[in-house]
């Protein structure tokens, strides 16, 4: 007989807490799993696309939209409640210049040891790039089209997330 577990074990349940932190931040968007391109098991992550195609200059001249015009993702768990871990939060975005979008690329707007810390983080970076884009002092326009939350272990010799 199969026991069913209630609720997940106490050892993996900061792993839950930021994986559930991570799907819901990026809610209501189009939210699909994120899977390591090398395939590392340790990590795991959700992505949030604002477009279908994100290498689709016209659809991201449709669809994007100014990432100084807000910064969606909530406060993170602490590391009380989501443990220590490296989380990593990153947009997908493409340069506007004279009206249309090119060179599109992930950047990296907050990391850190918890996830609480990552939000913080991005939350600076978002912040300080708002207020040059609000003096006419950014060195280029940004425009997301997808936004993502990546973590895993902060402790390299463990083989789970």
């Amino acid at each position: 007989m199969t026991k069913i577990l209630k609720s997940p074990p106490p050892y993996v349940r900061p792993w839950h807490a930021v994986h559930d932190w991570a799907r819901e931040a990026l809610e209501p968007g189009d939210v699909e799993e994120f899977v390591d391109p090398w395939g590392n098991k340790r990590v795991a992550g959700w992505r949030a696309k604002v477009v279908r195609d994100l290498r689709d200059p016209e659809e991201a001249l449709e669809r994007a939209t100014p990432i100084e015009n807000g910064f969606p993702i909530p406060m993170g768990p602490l590391m009380t409640v989501g443990g220590r871990r490296r989380v990593v939060i990153r947009a997908h975005t493409w340069v506007w210049e004279g009206g249309y979008p090119y060179d599109p690329e992930w950047i990296t707007l907050g990391q850190g040891l918890t996830a609480a810390s990552a939000v913080a983080h991005a939350h600076r970076w978002w912040r300080s790039y708002s207020g040059l884009v609000a003096r006419g002092l950014e060195s280029k326009r940004l425009y997301v089209t997808a936004w993502e939350i990546v973590f895993w272990t902060a402790n390299p010799t463990a083989d789970y997330v």
